[in-house]
């Protein structure tokens, strides 16, 4: 017996609104974040935060922010558990501080978002090419030397995997910048992002971003042992803060 999933045809227009009014919002962000490079560098960062805003607004998001970066020294790199696209709105709304994106090569194939993105300073990374890596890590590091901090998924990509509760790997492009410039590693974990692409046709929706207050420590050195301890302590305070924002 075949069963047949019901929509409510409402639903199915307000999800169809919000998909014309984020490419609205998407394609309008390119001239203005042009513009806004002309005038200065760093202002295009904060046309993409208003452009965030707009998006989770559409898209009826309530983006549910505990701990604060109003403390982190501007020499920081700051990674993320990436778990869907709306991952990048989440964070540019969360995080108070000027950063710089290290984000998939692929999302800057898309017309327009991927030039604004550039525009905005943000990085792509490649998942080969040693060479391309390498590059875009050095300018990364030349970012975080300039005091403006980078913001990079360790996963290396969206987290598919069923476990969704913590890391499915942790690469360490992110240690290398860090050892490079002397800079603090801060953790952030996001919950919810993946829930709300898979239900998009709700009515409303809640997204949790925690910000952890302290850095974490490098090992002492780059042997196994040391990097498979501090990965595991990130997969740890990934899991423990998903658990007090699914408890709120």
């Amino acid at each position: 017996m075949s069963l047949s999933r019901s929509y409510n045809p409402l639903l199915l227009v307000l999800c169809l609104v919000r998909l014309i009014l984020v490419c609205g919002l998407t394609l309008a962000i390119l001239p203005v974040v042009l513009l806004a490079r002309i005038v200065s560098r760093r202002l295009p960062h904060r046309a993409a935060r208003v452009w965030a805003r707009l998006v989770l607004l559409c898209c009826g998001i309530r983006v549910e922010r505990e701990g604060s970066d109003e403390t982190w020294e501007a020499r920081s790199v700051i990674i993320s558990n990436h778990l869907g696209y709306l991952d990048i709105p989440v964070i540019l709304v969360s995080l108070q501080i000027p950063f710089r994106f290290i984000a998939d090569s692929g999302v800057f194939k898309v017309p327009v978002l991927g030039t604004a993105m550039r525009l905005c300073g943000y990085l792509p990374i490649w998942r080969s090419g040693h060479k391309r890596i390498r590059k875009t890590m050095q300018r990364a590091a030349g970012y975080v030397k300039a005091d403006l901090p980078v913001v990079i998924f360790p996963e290396g990509g969206i987290n598919r995997s069923s476990d969704r509760d913590g890391y499915c790997r942790v690469l360490f492009g992110f240690e290398m910048i860090a050892r490079e410039t002397g800079a603090r590693v801060h953790q952030v974990t996001l919950c919810g992002t993946a829930e709300v692409q898979r239900t998009f046709c709700r009515l409303r929706h809640r997204t949790g971003c925690l910000i952890h207050e302290s850095g974490l420590e490098l090992p002492l050195s780059e042997s196994r042992q040391e990097r498979d301890d501090l990965a595991a302590r990130i997969d740890v305070r990934s899991r423990e803060a998903m658990r007090r924002i699914r408890q709120q």
